[in-house]
């Protein structure tokens, strides 16, 4: 019977992060940039969102406006050289037509004549030192309007593009290997920098007790966020990302209370509660417009009445523990997808650039709890068996403290 209730509440989870198609992409911190070459110079059109420019705040906090905070920042920001020379900046920024919601400023950059016809080579620091996950999308035009566009992120700042004298326009191709290379560094990147994912990974290894454990969890983990990420970026899912997010910070949720009362076999006394707790939660949402529909509450509810039930004794939890992680990579995969997908995929070099994603994202993830594994190896036979309950507990209740914080945040949002 709990076999069955497990399932059930399993399936209907995964059905909720099916059910629905977003129409609005996902909030990210991002800018625009245009490259135009004219003889020696090289002009550069930044645009951002008012919204973004305040967040520099913390970097000049005695600018006096937004367009003089940002006018500063990418002073300091932006470069551009022409081979291997550097080019320089003529004069200060200069503000363009902007808008209450939008900043947009030009820079001129003035290149040496020895380097006309050789590459040019746009750098952008701007927003990455507060924003570690901006995105910045940097557009080189060519004198018949023609244009060629690349993606920047934290690891990859620079973009480089062959200007002829004919007006064509062209970015420098990468080779297959540094094709390979850049989406293992955004995998890994992705995970060293993701908080929620880190968060859950700490609560997975707080449910462990042997290596062997760990090992279980990390073939779940990975065989269920290989699947969906696949199959969303192939096209054949289409998860809604609001309904994703609020997903991964619940199984931090999950986990977290389970770390804490596993070993006292609460979970059985909290059955009935917590489905109470969740559907007055969905009655809130539906009344407050929240981002997560009807279906995935109804998820929910069964998926804390499934777990609760099937994780109430501890020999039953680890058992099950392998399978579980699987379930909650499927969730995570989705999450990974999303980031990829916004960050753009080469057409010619989809397959290559889904498994260097993948793998990174493995690599990331095994050197982070290589690191905290290898530390807990080390202090846990110091401490006592009461101390070892304390850090135990006083983590699980952290993680899902902000486990629920950024499950509010993202259901309500």
């Amino acid at each position: 019977m709990r076999m069955i209730a497990g399932c059930l509440a399993l399936c209907v989870l995964m059905t909720a992060a099916f059910a629905s198609v977003s129409a609005n992409a996902h909030t990210r911190s991002q800018s625009m940039s245009a490259l135009f070459v004219e003889g020696d110079d090289v002009s550069v059109s930044f645009r951002v969102t008012a919204r973004e420019v305040t967040r520099l705040g913390v970097l000049d906090p005695q600018a006096e406006t937004l367009p003089t905070l940002l006018a500063t920042h990418l002073s300091k920001s932006l470069t551009v050289a022409r081979g291997s020379t550097s080019c320089a900046i003529s004069g200060a920024p200069r503000p363009l037509v902007s808008t209450a919601a939008e900043l947009r400023f030009e820079m001129i950059f003035s290149c040496a004549s020895e380097t006309a016809g050789q590459a040019v080579t746009f750098t952008n620091d701007a927003f990455f030192p507060i924003a570690s996950r901006h995105i910045h999308f940097v557009r080189a035009r060519a004198a018949d309007g023609t244009f060629e566009e690349r993606l920047l992120t934290a690891t990859g700042r620079n973009a480089s593009f062959l200007f002829s004298p004919s007006g064509i326009v062209a970015p420098i191709e990468e080779s297959i290997l540094q094709t390979f290379w850049r989406y293992i560094v955004l995998g890994a990147e992705h995970i060293w920098i993701g908080i929620d994912h880190l968060a859950f990974l700490v609560g997975l290894l707080l449910l462990c007790r042997r290596l062997r454990d760990v090992v279980f969890v990390v073939t779940g983990f990975t065989v269920g966020h290989s699947v969906t990420l696949s199959l969303t970026v192939l096209g054949l899912a289409v998860p809604d990302p609001p309904v994703v997010e609020a997903l991964i910070a619940f199984t931090i949720v999950l986990v977290a209370v389970e770390a804490v009362s596993a070993p006292t076999g609460l979970p059985k006394h909290g059955i009935v509660a917590s489905a109470t707790v969740m559907t007055a939660l969905a009655g809130l949402s539906w009344a407050l417009g929240g981002a997560i529909p009807p279906i995935a509450w109804v998820g929910l509810v069964l998926l804390v009445a499934g777990y609760a039930w099937l994780t109430r004794d501890e020999r039953t939890a680890s058992r099950l523990l392998p399978a579980l992680t699987l379930v909650f990579g499927l969730i995570h995969g989705f999450g990974f997808a999303g980031v990829l997908l916004e960050l753009g995929l080469p057409t010619d070099r989809l397959a290559l650039a889904l498994l260097g994603f993948n793998l990174g994202v493995e690599i990331g993830q095994l050197i982070f709890i290589a690191l905290l594994w290898g530390a807990a190896m080390v202090a846990v036979p110091r401490l006592s068996r009461s101390v070892q309950l304390g850090v135990r507990t006083s983590a699980a209740t952290l993680l899902c403290t902000a486990g629920s914080y950024w499950f509010a945040l993202r259901a309500f949002g």
